[in-house]
């Protein structure tokens, strides 16, 4: 179980750090959008950034890269129920043997 403890203590390691990352996006994110001359430089690049997307060898390499289409959401979510029962159980504290004295 030593192994599981570990692999989910590295999973909360790379959450908290996933959620740092994301802040720091935000806080950029909100910079630019409090920038008139940022926000027209976002406009321009998602105005040309769309017509690359929008060509299809572009739109079915990302499909390809994701999956779509061959996702199994259910198989997912069993496997999401699997491990949130795992992680439960792991953070059950089992009670302590008592003494009289208490």
């Amino acid at each position: 179980m030593e192994g599981l403890a570990e692999r989910v203590a590295g999973l909360g390691r790379v959450v908290e750090a996933s959620n740092s990352r994301l802040w720091a996006a935000g806080v950029v994110r909100n910079t630019a959008g409090r920038s008139r001359e940022l926000r027209g430089v976002e406009a321009g690049f998602w105005d040309e950034e769309g017509k690359v997307y929008e060509e299809r060898e572009v739109v079915d390499a990302v499909k390809g890269v994701l999956g779509i289409g061959r996702v199994d959401l259910r198989a997912m979510e069993g496997k999401a129920r699997e491990m949130a029962q795992v992680v439960g159980k792991l953070m059950v504290v089992p009670k302590q043997g008592g003494s009289a004295g208490g």
